[in-house]
């Protein structure tokens, strides 16, 4: 199972309204592959899908501590929305955002990082951690409405094997996924390329 709290490498620079987004994709396996790397199987299409969200309520209210003079850390910070409608039933359920935010005095840039949860009957889908950046005061990238926003989750349980890969609109309210499931994991990470 992907962990948040695992060591992240940058993966994809992604500029949105109001900050810089930053995905991070895991590499804390060993060897030359990734989690949820492509096999020798027999290739599967990827299942495209819409799925749509509402916010439902913050469920974590978060704490904030020092972690240095001048450098304050929010933690435990939740937010809950719920699939209205989904056009693959894998994706569909409850869906929890979990935020962390540094800030530092005397400073007007905050650096966050959070991911989703999907849960339902079948399983989970955890997301890869993004970081965002943001001057102190703006809201969210992501949360500005027609923001877009990309988005990689790996599949537990019934869904262990799968990776969703989508793009999130924000509506206001909610947000709208779209994207596939991809079957036997994403591609191999690519050898650091050399002019040598």
């Amino acid at each position: 199972m992907l962990s948040p709290a695992k060591a992240i490498t940058a993966g994809a620079l992604v500029f949105a309204l109001g900050g810089v987004v930053l995905m991070a994709q895991s590499f804390d396996q060993q060897g030359d592959s990734v989690p949820g790397a492509a096999t020798d199987a027999e290739p599967v299409a990827p299942v495209e899908f819409t799925s749509k969200a509402w916010f439902s309520g913050q469920v974590g209210r978060g704490e904030t501590n020092e972690v240095a003079p001048g450098h304050d850390r929010l933690t435990g910070e939740a937010w809950k929305f719920r699939f209205s409608e989904t056009s693959d039933p894998r994706v569909d359920g409850t869906i929890i955002n979990a935020t962390t935010i540094d800030t530092h005095s005397g400073g007007d840039v905050e650096v966050s990082m959070d991911a989703y949860r999907i849960e339902n009957e079948g399983g989970a889908w955890q997301e890869v951690p993004m970081f965002f950046i943001r001057f102190r005061g703006q809201p969210l990238g992501r949360i500005i409405t027609g923001a877009v926003t990309p988005h990689v989750f790996i599949g537990e349980d019934e869904y262990e094997g799968l990776v969703v890969v989508a793009e999130e609109t924000w509506t206001g309210s909610g947000f709208e996924l779209h994207g596939f499931i991809i079957e036997g994991g994403l591609p191999v990470a690519p050898e650091p390329w050399s002019a040598e």
